[in-house]
Order: structure tokens, then sequence, then C-alpha cells
């Protein structure tokens, strides 16, 4: 690049990045147990049990539990409404570890283009998981799907996602959607959302 190293990697960064442009001031927890980033989270698990996103020096750990519900609704006969639910886990300093997720619960409103996380059961969830953790595990953000092979978010979840991560005072949020065959993954922290990558396990 003939702008040198550091530059092209400050114009990857801008790429990567959008803006939540929201001048409002942050208001009470979205989610009880929110507002400190505890330091004795458990160990992460080891890589062959857990999917590894990364943006810059952050990293995102999904233990295969997770992922192996949220791809159920990717498969017939569930993928044809679109899924969603919110994501538990602890914080690690800049980095993320999600234990649990829920699943689309009676309340909620499924279409085939639309999900609404309307029932209360999903912030029951990060409520107890808060208490029994000794205010360990908490809300760490939310996942749904999408109809198309390779995701991308939508401008009705950029500001879904703009309001949620404004009332998510535990620390960055995760969005993630599922697609038939691909992840779409971001890392919001205040008015800053950016895309994450998979970390590919070596081929050995």
């Amino acid at each position: 690049c003939r702008a040198g190293i550091r530059s092209c990697s400050r114009l990857e960064q801008r790429r990567s990045q959008t803006s939540f442009p929201d001048p409002r001031p942050r208001p009470r927890p979205l989610f009880h147990g929110q507002g400190h980033e505890p330091d004795d989270c458990p160990r992460m698990p080891s890589l062959p049990s857990t999917m590894i996103f990364r943006a810059e020096l952050r990293l995102v750990a999904i233990d295969a539990s997770v992922i192996g519900k949220i791809e159920r609704y990717t498969r017939a006969p569930e993928n044809m409404t679109e899924a969603g639910g919110i994501l538990v886990g602890c914080y690690r300093g800049p980095h993320v570890e999600i234990t649990e997720c829920s699943e689309p619960l009676r309340r909620d409103r499924r279409s085939r283009l639309r999900f609404d996380r309307d029932d209360p059961g999903h912030q029951d969830l990060a409520k107890r998981r808060w208490k029994e953790s000794g205010r360990v595990l908490t809300f760490v953000g939310e996942w749904h799907t999408h109809p198309e092979s390779l995701p991308s978010p939508s401008s009705i979840d950029l500001n879904t996602w703009r309001e949620v991560s404004r009332k998510n005072a535990a620390g960055s949020t995760v969005f993630l959607i599922r697609g038939y065959h691909a992840w779409w993954a971001g890392l919001a922290s205040g008015r800053t959302l950016t895309r994450l990558s998979v970390i590919e396990p070596d081929a050995d």
C-alpha cells in the first residue's frame, strides 16, 4: 500500500465500523445485573468446543452448545420464520465469553422477515443466571436468523442494536445473525459497531 502499512490498517478499521449517532444520555440498564464487568469470570473453554470471533485485539468466544441451538433455527421446519433470543455470558476485560442463549418463546412475534423479542422470559433468564452465578453471568448481546445464505444487518437491525447497545451498562454488546450458510457478527461499544471476523481453526 503506497500510504504505508499503518495508514492501510486505519482505513480497514474504518471500513469495518458503523457509527451509532445518538447524543441522548444513557438510561438505566436494560437487563437486571448490568452495571459492572466481573473479574472472576470462569476460564474460557478450550478452542475445540468454542467458536471464536475477533475484532482487532478483542475476542468473542461462543460455546458450541450456543452455536448448535442457533443453527437449529436455520433448518426446516424452524427456518420458515425468523428466530432469535439473547446471549448470556461474561466479560473478561475487553473480551466476551458467551455460554448460553435463549430461544424463541411463546409471546415472541415471528414472521418470514422479522423477529420481535417480546416475551419476558428472555429477561428472566438473564436475571436467573446473574443471581445463580454470583453476579458473574449477565446479558451480553442478542442473536437472530435471516432467511438468506449470507446475512447482513438491515436498517431495522441497526436501529434496534443502537438502542440495545445504548442501554447496556455492563460493557460491549455482541450481535449475531445466522443465515443459511454463514454468520454475521458485530461488537458494539457505545456508538460504534465493529464487524467481527471468524478465527478459522488450524487445518491440522
